[in-house]
């Protein structure tokens, strides 16, 4: 397998290999424009592909232009396999009338030259059946997995005390944790108020957020990165209004996230719109109770995330629900120890790497053995 990028100022080579991944980086791909850096990208990855034998390459583009439509088309007709997997629940979907009509259109011709379409959540690959002209024998679901073993729950309160004395916060106290970006989209401007609204109720409580804060390389469309440093702004002032700011720990990036999974008490995830969250398939395999807002995408009862009220609690996009949620959960050691307990055994049962692994090599061992 190898991944093709565009070789940037920072990389130190232009290939490595990680994981039997083989990472290629392109010096001449690198664009002002996304969509154009993508375009660029693929024709290279199309050049290596078409060095190879016949049928034994296929390729997995992470995004679509008119422009790659057309060259993974021709590259189709010359034998060359794609795939598209979808990772974020379509804002189409919210669409009526003509507008809804056009956008049926667009992505059904966007998805022509693609022969498997991969989902990773059953919610996903309704929303994109009922926008595109989709046969069922071109979709294919393979779930999102987590290694079970890396994300693990702590073996006993002592080590979840050492993780926090490593990670330097308090040893004593219910730990509260976010992770993931801090954006509009993920529903952080309703984290902050409810958590200004339940601190005072709780001060043995704490919250960590885990995650990228302000802009990022990738953040290149001028309308988002206009949302984005409105948002900052305006978090920040709640930040500071907060009684205590010592109990707000805005962690950033960071490369040992299992280790905070281990450490907390609760995990919190109000976002609006998502595709399947690693970051919840994380915490339930941590054995955390989850607390989570009913995005657009999210798993119906029984599917990925298992069913409300067993193994996590459903919390709707408002204040006071979060508020009276997280007072509830914090108070009720048992609880969280139920819902934990069933979150991890629900991994264990559907989301573990194995079958993820499996159903990826399924597919696209069906498309270089001739599967038309």
């Amino acid at each position: 397998m190898h991944v093709c990028t565009a070789l940037r100022p920072h990389h130190l080579c232009d290939s490595e290999e990680w994981n039997s991944i083989h990472i290629l980086r392109f010096p001449d791909c690198v664009d002002e424009s996304h969509h154009r850096e993508r375009e660029l990208i693929l024709a290279k990855a199309l050049g290596l592909i078409r060095g190879m034998d016949p049928g034994k390459g296929c390729i997995q583009p992470n995004g679509e232009t008119w422009r790659t439509t057309f060259a993974l088309a021709r590259a189709r007709m010359m034998g060359i396999p794609s795939t598209f997997y979808f990772s974020m629940f379509p804002p189409e979907s919210d669409l009526r009338g003509w507008a809804k009509l056009r956008a049926r259109l667009r992505i059904s011709l966007c998805l022509l030259p693609f022969r498997r379409l991969v989902f990773c959540s059953r919610a996903l690959s309704r929303a994109y059946g009922s926008l595109g002209c989709i046969r069922a024998g071109r979709m294919a679901l393979v779930p999102n997995g987590v290694d079970l073993e890396r994300f693990r729950p702590p073996g006993n309160t002592g080590e979840k005390e050492a993780e926090r004395r490593q990670l330097g916060l308090p040893e004593k106290g219910l730990m509260i944790l976010y992770v993931g970006g801090f954006m509009p989209r993920k529903g952080c401007d309703l984290l902050l108020e409810a958590w200004a609204r339940a601190e005072s109720l709780h001060p043995d409580a704490f919250l960590v957020c885990v995650g990228s804060q302000g802009m990022r390389q990738t953040f290149r469309d001028p309308e988002l990165q206009r949302e984005m440093g409105d948002f900052q702004s305006s978090m920040a002032g709640l930040a500071e209004r907060l009684e205590s700011r010592g109990r707000l720990n805005m962690a950033g990036e960071v490369n040992n996230v299992d280790a905070y999974y281990r450490a907390a008490d609760v995990f919190v995830f109000p976002s609006r719109r998502e595709g399947l969250p690693n970051a919840v398939l994380e915490a339930m395999a941590s054995g955390l109770p989850c607390l989570l807002a009913p995005f657009h995408g999210f798993p119906e009862s029984g599917e990925e995330f298992g069913a409300a009220g067993n193994e996590f609690l459903r919390v709707p996009h408002d204040a006071d629900s979060w508020v009276a949620a997280i007072s509830e959960i914090l108070g009720d050691a048992g609880r969280r120890a139920e819902l934990g307990q069933n979150a991890r055994r629900l991994m264990e049962r559907t989301q573990g790497w194995d079958a993820t692994v499996a159903g990826l090599a399924n597919t696209y061992l069906g498309l270089m053995g001739g599967d038309k």
